[in-house]
């Protein structure tokens, strides 16, 4: 398309479409002197609009949490239901998911989600309110 070509090459590269290969941490927080990351593009952004501080605010915890989950800070939940699955008692490392297993993880799930069972390995300093059906 007439975009792409007027977007600028990588650096070091000088055919049309140039690339290279980087980490989730690099695309996300920036690699070298050539590419400032997205989290730091998406500053700049809020910076050049003059973001009012409510806004900034919420995006800051937002863009924070990516960057944990990006740079390994943060485990993603594939990794904690693995987790959760081969520490549970009933988990003979058979590759077999019990019914009390599975029961147990939706149970986990449900009180994360709900707010009533923290999860900071996940979550980071996140915190979900808890709800009811109240509220709801």
């Amino acid at each position: 398309s007439e975009k792409r070509r007027v977007a600028p090459n990588a650096s070091g590269g000088a055919e049309e479409n140039s690339y290279e290969e980087m980490t989730m941490a690099e695309i996300m927080t920036g690699k070298g002197d050539y590419f400032p990351g997205l989290i730091p593009l998406v500053y700049a952004y809020l910076d050049h609009i003059q973001c009012d501080s409510l806004t900034m605010e919420r995006m800051t915890s937002y863009l924070d949490f990516i960057e944990k989950r990006a740079t390994g800070q943060l485990i993603t939940p594939a990794t904690w239901i693995r987790n959760f699955i081969r520490d549970h008692e009933d988990y003979k490392f058979d590759s077999v998911v019990s019914d009390s297993i599975a029961y147990d993880l939706m149970v986990a799930c449900k009180e994360i989600g709900e707010g009533k069972r923290a999860c900071p390995e996940v979550l980071g300093n996140v915190e979900i309110k808890p709800i009811s059906a109240g509220d709801a």
